[in-house]
């Protein structure tokens, strides 16, 4: 079953500073029982993508999702499951996201930071299957990006898949 990953977000106390559109998945799987209503598994690697914020975080003001994998975690499973079947929303969880960030400078004056490792738990993610069977989520954090080593203690930009 392909997933279609339509947008990146980088929000910074829940306003959104950048978004790029249509970003593919290199690799993407799920394992859906229609007959039990249940999500059983979910894999999705996305294509490297820049994000260009509306105003600078720090020095940066691009934000570089080199990798990022939001995959069932060991103890993945269906918490509750709505619908008929073959159309369904299912809540399911945990997952692990793992991959890495860098930021940049789009005037060059600033270095690059890169390989900054993603590693860590969503509790639970809601998806939409459909008749296609298609299957949809409204939205997943894929990062949050302590914002001290920019200049922004006790601050965070959440990088979020729509």
């Amino acid at each position: 079953m392909p997933f279609y990953v339509t947008r990146l977000q980088v929000l910074h106390g829940g306003i959104m500073l950048a978004s790029v559109p249509d970003v593919a998945p290199i690799s993407d799987s799920a394992t859906i029982d229609v007959a039990v209503q249940a999500l059983n598994a979910v894999h999705l690697e996305i294509a490297p993508a820049t994000i260009a914020s509306s105003r600078q975080f720090g020095d940066c003001d691009e934000i570089v999702v080199e990798s990022s994998i939001p995959e069932g975690h060991s103890s993945f499973a269906t918490f509750a499951s709505i619908g008929v079947p073959a159309v369904l929303t299912a809540v399911a969880g945990p997952l692990t996201v793992t991959g890495s960030l860098g930021a940049t400078d789009s005037t060059g004056v600033n270095p690059p930071g890169s390989r900054n490792s993603i590693a860590f738990p969503v509790l639970s993610l809601t998806e939409l299957v459909d008749a296609s069977p298609r299957l949809e989520n409204d939205s997943a954090t894929i990062d949050s990006i302590d914002g001290t080593p920019f200049g922004h203690p006790d601050e965070h930009l959440s990088v979020v898949r729509n």
